[in-house]
């Protein structure tokens, strides 16, 4: 669980990604879970770990938008996101690429981006001509290609895709994990979680991956399920199921602000 902050375009960290075991939430899940646990940050799932076997994740959502208020004086964010790594026993690195839903303090109207990382290195919000406006449906893929990682997006609402790659960061990457996340980011000067923006609900569908010779969507693996809580271990973000359960889709609902 990581990731992010907030100076300017919103530059992002790591943080600790330590997380406590729990038993599943209240809403049982078809899915094959292996292990349900909190995360203070993360809300989703994870195919979790065998290294050097994942070559490939992808996922599509609408891009929420977030409830701002302008009489709220700190940033709120909610970041959704599909990537590589960063799951248990797996590598410090995160392959990564998503969309943002942000609050400014004092500004009733939200702020969207896309944005890709190779963490550790910083990240990099993608900036016109890559428009993201609320209601957009959008399609994420990160792929290892044999030498090098290449993270994708398609805004099928805005009319454009986008492609980065990287082959640098291959020599540290384990590949042992794929993930599709809802995360609340933390501040890099203060180290603290931002507060989780009102995202409603986000729907994940058409959710795959790749692992060794296996391709399906993620209800055909082994699965990690994580729950967003605070730092009394109240719940800020659920993984559900939509109202129809195909195997490449899920929900997260957003709880409280946290952090």
């Amino acid at each position: 669980m990581l990731l992010i902050a907030v100076i300017v375009l919103g530059a992002f960290l790591a943080i600790d990604r330590t997380s406590t075991l729990s038993s599943p939430n209240t809403h049982p899940n078809p899915y094959p879970v292996s292990i349900a646990r909190t995360s203070r940050n993360w809300s989703g799932f994870i195919v979790c770990c065998n290294a050097s076997l994942v070559t490939d994740v992808v996922g599509s959502w609408t891009v929420p938008k977030v409830a701002c208020s302008s009489q709220s004086y700190s940033t709120q964010l909610a970041l959704a996101w599909v990537g590589i790594d960063g799951g248990i026993n797996a590598s410090n690195t995160v392959e990564q690429i998503g969309t943002a839903s942000r609050c400014n303090p004092g500004n009733s109207t939200g702020v969207y981006y896309a944005w890709y990382e190779w963490y550790p290195a910083l990240p990099r919000r993608l900036l016109s001509p890559y428009p993201v406006v609320p209601g957009d449906i959008v399609t994420a893929e990160v792929k290892w290609d044999g030498s090098q990682f290449i993270a994708s997006m398609r805004d099928q609402s805005e009319y454009w895709s986008v492609e980065r790659v990287n082959s640098t960061i291959a020599s540290v990457a384990s590949r042992a994990s794929a993930e599709w996340i809802l995360e609340a980011p933390t501040n890099s000067t203060t180290l603290s979680i931002i507060p989780l923006a009102n995202f409603g609900k986000l729907f994940f569908e058409n959710c795959s991956a790749t692992v060794g010779a296996g391709s399906g969507p993620l209800g055909t693996f082994q699965l990690i399920q994580e729950t967003m809580v605070d730092s009394n271990s109240y719940t800020k973000a659920v993984p559900m199921l939509p109202f129809y359960n195909d195997g490449t889709s899920f929900s997260v609902w957003w709880v409280s602000l946290g952090p």
